[in-house]
């Protein structure tokens, strides 16, 4: 099996080239492939500057991996993850998985590397709007992974592929102080978010998020009118 991408050397280049955006964190240091649920042998390598797999530029570290996996023809899973430190430790950055593919002799199979969110933070541009004025006070979101980058803006492709652990937003009084949107299944949605205050008289209203599939940490936003 061949598999090939780039590390960007800072989340500027975090979809390298403006290809379609698999998501490769700069703090990747090792890549997995996992066959069949783990049901047949898989292969980990290290990865980065310095990894006789790959080779350095001023902005990216390409890297082309390369391994004897023998499958035989049928159907398969593969399921590929990026990690923050090397021989497959720390925290997954990334996760593709191929599903069901049928395989015959020598197959190519498109596989997709969705962001792992691990942090969110939450800010209000405004967070202490006067009393009876209503305003739609946009929320800022910032989601970062487990190394610490930020997850790159999705936004030139359509459709913009999903986050592997989307986000849902709440909001702690949804008559006063509703969101204009709690689902954040990819990135570029982060963008879209407003905190539609009614002016009305009442207590801080408290906006958090929760992660779908794989937990995550939260910086809450507060609105005290």
């Amino acid at each position: 099996m061949i598999f090939e991408f780039g590390i960007p050397l800072s989340s500027q280049y975090t979809y390298a080239n403006r290809r379609r955006p698999d998501f490769v964190s700069p703090g990747s240091q090792s890549f997995g492939i996992v066959v069949d649920k783990g049901a047949q042998a898989g292969a980990t390598f290290n990865v980065g500057a310095g990894s006789p797999y790959c080779t350095s530029t001023k902005t990216t570290v390409y890297c082309r991996l390369y391994e004897a996996i023998s499958t035989g023809n049928g159907q398969h899973d593969f399921i590929a993850t990026l990690y923050s430190a090397p021989n497959g430790g720390g925290s997954p950055l990334s996760i593709g998985d191929t599903g069901n593919v049928t395989t015959t002799g020598t197959t190519v199979t498109p596989l997709l590397l969705k962001a792992v969110v691990a942090n969110v933070k939450l800010t209000l541009q405004n967070p202490a709007p006067p009393v009876g004025t209503a305003v739609n006070d946009p929320l800022h979101i910032v989601l970062t992974d487990a190394s610490g980058n930020t997850i790159a803006d999705d936004s030139l492709y359509n459709p913009p592929d999903p986050l592997y652990n989307p986000v849902t937003l709440s909001s702690s009084d949804t008559t006063n102080g509703p969101l204009s949107r709690t689902a954040i299944n990819y990135q570029s949605a982060v963008y879209q978010v407003t905190a539609n205050y009614n002016g009305a008289v009442t207590g801080p209203i408290t906006y958090s998020a929760t992660c779908a599939t794989t937990a995550c940490t939260v910086q809450k936003a507060i609105l005290t009118p």
